[in-house]
């Protein structure tokens, strides 16, 4: 009788060896792409190989990295908003509050586009706050919470209660 052979078809392995600096070489394309973003310079990027290049460094367990670094960087350009934002004050500081917003959340629809991968692996696999939650939370933080900005909103706020309530006192007087 013939006697059947179990054929097992091993995986290719296919060894990758990275340049000694490929992490560093490929954070800092994403590092400037990203600050370009926030200065409203896309259009020079290549969003297709800015992707590969943040899943690459995901595929060679480098997501860590990248997830730190994606933090400070935002962190970074949110204190040079900060201190714009607290230049200004009364009108003008809301209206630079509420464009500073508008500007932030374009750039960080676009730096999540980027980080797609990384949102879909990395960020479930080790319990971290995905990109776009991470995002708001650092406006909230690096932001919101400067004390300068704080008292500064609440005084706009109080500012503009006040005189809601005089319009509203002197429209039920006439």
């Amino acid at each position: 009788m013939f006697k059947k052979e179990r054929y097992r078809i091993e995986p290719f392995r296919h060894r990758v060896d990275l340049e000694p600096d490929y992490k560093e070489k490929t954070w800092k394309r994403l590092e400037s792409a990203m600050r370009d973003i926030f200065d409203h310079n896309p259009s020079k990027l290549s969003f297709e190989e800015l992707y590969r290049c943040a899943y690459n460094m995901v595929l060679h367990k480098f997501g860590s990295y990248l997830y730190e670094n994606v933090v400070r960087t935002i962190s970074a350009r949110l204190e040079v908003v900060g201190r714009e934002v607290e230049s200004e004050s009364g009108q003008a500081f809301l209206q630079q509050l509420v464009h500073s917003w508008s500007d932030y959340t374009r750039a960080m629809q676009n730096i999540r586009d980027i980080l797609m991968y990384m949102n879909k692996t990395f960020v479930k696999q080790h319990n971290k706050t995905p990109v776009h939650e991470l995002g708001n939370k650092l406006w909230n933080e690096n932001l919101l919470q400067r004390p300068l900005v704080r008292s500064i909103l609440r005084q706009v706020i109080s500012e503009a209660i006040l005189k809601f309530r005089e319009s509203c006192q002197a429209s039920a007087e006439s």
